[in-house]
């Protein structure tokens, strides 16, 4: 806090800071139910798609992929992101084998969907919160809070 800095206007700030938290915080929870509303059609209609019309776990990724890929550069355009020139030099290797790793689990995820219950997947894939919690405090060294 700086000399001229009143106690009123430094927990003003703090004040703010976490109201702006809190708006940030309902957002993203509200952002999340979206995503889960999303992620249970998606796995429906893969099943569906898969059960009923015979179609290959790969042709759903390949499908899924091509059209996010599609949608993805549309919005990165209205919103004035250079797809490519965006990413820092240095990123380049982390973010491809982050659209690696993604594009291998969504393909896990689909082929579990064609070969189990729909609800017996549903429960082996939502333990992904689990194990990314052993995963970053075995690999990343982070504190479990």
């Amino acid at each position: 806090m700086s000399g001229k800095e009143s106690n009123s206007d430094h927990f003003s700030k703090v004040k703010a800071t976490s109201n702006d938290d809190s708006s940030t915080r309902t957002k993203a929870i509200i952002f999340m139910q979206i995503n889960l509303v999303f992620q249970i059609c998606n796995r429906m209609n893969a099943k569906y798609a898969m059960a009923e019309f015979d179609v290959h776990s790969l042709d759903v990724c390949f499908y899924r992929t091509f059209i996010l890929l599609v949608v993805i550069f549309c919005v990165a355009k209205c919103l004035g992101h250079q797809v490519f020139a965006d990413v820092p030099q240095d990123a380049w290797k982390i973010v491809m084998w982050r659209g690696l790793l993604g594009t291998l689990a969504y393909y896990a995820m689909v082929s579990s969907i064609a070969n189990l219950p729909l609800m017996v997947s549903a429960i082996i894939i939502n333990t992904a919160p689990f194990w990314t919690i052993i995963f970053a405090f075995y690999v990343n060294k982070e504190r479990m809070t």
